[in-house]
């Protein structure tokens, strides 16, 4: 089914301080493309199926954006409902958003929201027919951009967070390993996208989508070894450092070599 694409941000003149406005903005900044949704953040879902978009009840590997219907909870206080845009998905399957107008009157915040009732992520299928292959290929970076993290200590994230985040940047994986565990994305929702399989792994029959995952693998074990060699380096280095402060290896190889050893 080809989906429809928007011509441009039609919040851009009177709502420019609302959720709706960034979500349009922002998922254009990644991939190019204008969503067709024109209503309240709660009709979003709605509109965006009837376009022939992919609406999930989980985040997939690619640019998204979170619908959040009145009711869904997690700090909702209007029944317009919520959209943000998914900037990274976290290994609990929570999603980090980028946001406009939450809390309400702020803008650029971020906010972890959960999978769950009333929560739907809304992105084009580039199988579709309709992303340009410059889309298809800002997907695949911006993928694989997420797996080089950045880490911030905001007011909101304790320290055991931060931890945790840390140490997974540090897990090395088999390269060929093309499970769903290893796709961010969706597992299993039944709507044949991206990963939707009856076990757990991609079959091949999809050799773009393993080649993808293969490649994200890859630059997973690259970042991770390079973290792991920077922190042998740096162990050394204060080893060294530490035991030159109480031994004195000047002295000893100038002890040695007076003696003639």
């Amino acid at each position: 089914m080809v989906y429809t694409v928007g011509s441009g941000n039609p919040f851009a003149q009177s709502y420019s301080d609302q959720c709706t406005y960034w979500a349009q903005e922002r998922y254009h900044q990644l991939t190019g493309i204008w969503t067709p949704c024109i209503g309240n953040a709660f009709e979003w879902a709605g509109e965006a199926r009837a376009a022939g978009w992919k609406v999930t009840s989980s985040p997939p590997s690619i640019p998204s954006i979170i619908c959040l219907q009145a009711g869904a909870g997690q700090g909702l206080l209007s029944n317009f409902g919520h959209v943000a845009v998914v900037e990274k998905v976290n290994p609990d399957g929570s999603v980090k958003t980028s946001n406009y107008n939450w809390p309400i009157g702020t803008k650029n915040t971020t906010v972890t929201f959960h999978q769950g009732p009333g929560v739907s992520f809304i992105f084009a299928d580039y199988n579709a027919g309709q992303a340009t292959p410059v889309q298809k290929i800002q997907a695949v970076l911006l993928s694989t951009k997420r797996l080089v993290p950045t880490y911030t200590l905001s007011a909101n994230q304790t320290m055991s967070d931060f931890l945790a985040n840390v140490d997974g940047a540090f897990v090395l994986i088999n390269p060929f390993d093309i499970s769903i565990s290893n796709v961010s994305g969706d597992v299993n929702t039944g709507d044949g996208y991206p990963n939707d399989t009856n076990n757990s792994f991609v079959s091949f029959t999809d050799p773009v989508q393993w080649l993808n995952q293969l490649g994200l693998n890859i630059m997973s074990d690259a970042v991770a070894l390079t973290l792991r060699i920077i922190c042998v380096i740096l162990g050394v280095y204060i080893l060294f450092r530490v035991m030159d402060h109480y031994v004195h290896f000047n002295q000893i190889v100038e002890t040695v070599s007076q003696s003639g050893i």
